[in-house]
C-alpha cells in the first residue's frame, strides 16, 4: 500500500471527525493510522506536521477560534479536491467499514459468551464506528462527485 503525506492524512482525520484537534493529538492519529511515514524518521513528529500544515498547505489548515495549537480545515472543498486528501479519506473509510463488520462478527459469534462489562464496550466501539460511517460515506461519495 502507498504512503500517503502526513498532511493529507491530517486532513482526512480533521474531516472525517468534524471538529478542531491540538496539533499533538493529530500527529498521534496521523501514526496510528500507519498511512503515512510521519514518526519513522529522527524529528519529532509534532512539530514536523505543525510546520507542514502551517506553512505548506496554510491553505486547507486553519488555526481555531485563538486556541494555540489547534487546527480545523479552512476550506473542505479545496480539502477534497486534493487527491492525497481522497485517498486517505478512502482508506479510513474502508477500515472504518471492515471495523464495523468485524466488530459486528465478533458480537454474533461471542455473544453468549460476552460479560456485561465486554458487551458494554463492544456495543460502544460498534456505536462509535455507527456514528463515523455516515460522514465518511458522504465524504467518500463527495471525492468521486
Amino acid at each position: 500500500m502507498s504512503i500517503i503525506p502526513s498532511w493529507a492524512v491530517a486532513a482526512a482525520v480533521l474531516l472525517r471527525d468534524g471538529k478542531a484537534k491540538h496539533y499533538k493529538s493529530l500527529t498521534s492519529e496521523v501514526i496510528d493510522t500507519g498511512m503515512s511515514e510521519l514518526g519513522t524518521r529522527g524529528a519529532t513528529p509534532w512539530q514536523t506536521l505543525r510546520v507542514d500544515i502551517t506553512k505548506n498547505h496554510g491553505d486547507i489548515f486553519e488555526g481555531h477560534g485563538g486556541r494555540s495549537g489547534f487546527y480545523q480545515i479552512s476550506d473542505t472543498r479545496e480539502a477534497l479536491n486534493r487527491y492525497d486528501v481522497r485517498q486517505a479519506l478512502s482508506r479510513l473509510f474502508d477500515r472504518a467499514v471492515e471495523q464495523y463488520q468485524h466488530s459486528v462478527r465478533n458480537v454474533l459469534h461471542n455473544s453468549i459468551d460476552l460479560s456485561k462489562r465486554d458487551a458494554a464496550r463492544v456495543k460502544n466501539d460498534i456505536e462509535s464506528l455507527e456514528n463515523q460511517l455516515p460522514k465518511l460515506a458522504r465524504l467518500h461519495t463527495s471525492e468521486k462527485g
